[in-house]
């Protein structure tokens, strides 16, 4: 792994988070570099990742915060569930944690493929 779970405890503020388990907060950041290297195209073995550089750091534990406040088991127990009279309604009773908004600190490391060389072809036919 890139980055260990109690830099996520460390970082966040959100008390689901830290709470959960070393297990879990590794299933968190396994997630994450999921998603570091599916926006990249690289792999875990890739040179750029030793030594790892701070913004793919900070990408990897704002994506396992992000985890780890969305899961289910984190959010177990805060819905609240209210009637009156013949209306009735459900709600979360904390502020969900929003996708980060983190992809420019991953660009400069995002692969191009190369499509020189390839062929665009149009097949049309009269209607």
């Amino acid at each position: 792994m890139l980055v260990q779970p109690q830099e996520i405890r460390d970082y966040t503020t959100i008390q689901s988070v830290i709470d959960r388990t070393d297990a879990q907060l590794t299933i968190d950041i396994l997630q994450a570099e999921s998603k570091l290297f599916e926006a990249t195209g690289r792999t875990s073995n890739d040179v750029i990742f030793s030594p790892l550089p701070e913004n793919i750091r900070i990408f990897l534990i704002k994506w396992s915060e992000y985890y780890g406040a969305n899961s289910d088991f984190a959010n177990a127990g805060q819905y609240k569930s209210e009637s009156f009279d013949d209306y009735e309604y459900d709600k979360f009773d904390s502020a969900k944690v929003t996708i980060p908004d983190v992809n420019s600190l991953i660009k400069q490391y995002i692969l191009e493929e190369d499509v020189s060389g390839k062929q665009i072809i149009f097949k049309m036919r009269v209607v």
